[in-house]
């Protein structure tokens, strides 16, 4: 980790933010249950990150349970809306959860809400962990990475992460304003 870690320190992104992608891109790497080269690794990696980069300037919907907090150069409202994010409660987390999973039960996939962490890191502060709810999806149709690379191209976008063989999507990190985006892409994904 630490060899890729150094090979990312270029990006200029926050220790604690690329820490979190490369455990999360490891996670995902080991469901695959073959040997991964460094080079994979960091190629996978470098495209989680510009994933990451594109769902913090707002072009994307960002599940990735990561928040990068907003420097000094960032506008207030980028701080204004990570400060919302954090404060919300598991039960309007979960509220946002259930009405989603109903949105989409047309769709041919395995939905759950889980439980998961989300991670805000960024500058010289450590990293902060805070309990989360998620959308967790598994489609009947198609390979997690199909799945996954839909959505990624999709318009909107949507970054999530894979865990636990599902594709999962934190919602601490998904503004509610975006909720019907997020269940209008996730349909497209199935050419609906």
């Amino acid at each position: 980790m630490d060899r890729v870690l150094l090979a990312l320190k270029a990006t200029g992104l926050p220790r604690p933010a690329l820490s979190a992608v490369v455990r999360r891109e490891l996670a995902s790497l080991r469901l695959l249950k073959s040997a991964v080269s460094y080079k994979k690794l960091l190629s996978d990696t470098l495209n989680s990150l510009a994933d990451l980069k594109r769902a913090q300037s707002g072009t994307a919907v960002n599940g990735t349970g990561i928040i990068i907090r907003a420097d000094s150069k960032a506008g207030a409202a980028e701080s204004q809306a990570n400060r919302a994010l954090l404060k919300a409660s598991k039960a309007d987390l979960r509220k946002r959860a259930d009405a989603i999973k109903l949105a989409v039960e047309a769709m041919p996939m395995k939905t759950t809400i889980g439980e998961g962490k989300s991670e805000i890191s960024g500058g010289a502060l450590p990293r902060f962990i805070r309990t989360s709810v998620t959308l967790d999806l598994l489609p009947l149709n198609m390979t997690l990475t199909e799945f996954a690379a839909r959505l990624r191209i999709g318009k909107p976008s949507v970054i999530g992460y894979l865990a636990g063989g599902q594709f999962r999507l934190d919602l601490r990190t998904i503004a509610p304003q975006q909720d019907e985006k997020l269940f209008r892409a996730i349909y497209k994904a199935f050419g609906v």
